[in-house]
């Protein structure tokens, strides 16, 4: 029975470090988020929204070149994530404020 939960929790484990992003991302404590979405992502490489989340944490920090290159992996695992498409879309009118 031990092995089978331990199964099971490798495999829904980055649940817990993205839950856990969402809930720092949302009290403001994006670094903290930060961290917790990188430990989901290294669970889970192929979790596109877990990049969705890291990027929008680096966007709410102003840190838009670094939430470009985490949506843009995230898309690039699965394109047609619509959160993904979206943030990017709403990134690329500050990203060309910013190079003038």
């Amino acid at each position: 029975m031990k092995k089978k939960q331990k199964k099971q929790k490798s495999k829904t484990g980055y649940l817990y470090y993205n839950n856990r992003g969402v809930f720092f991302k949302n009290r403001g404590f994006y670094t903290k988020a930060i961290e917790e979405y990188e430990k989901a992502i290294s669970l889970n490489p192929n979790f596109d929204n877990g990049y969705y989340n890291l990027g929008s944490a680096y966007y709410e920090m102003g840190k838009f070149e670094e939430a470009l290159k985490k949506w843009k992996t995230g898309l690039n695992i699965n394109k047609e994530n619509a959160l993904i498409k979206q943030g990017i879309q709403k990134l690329i009118p500050l990203l060309k404020v910013n190079s003038r």
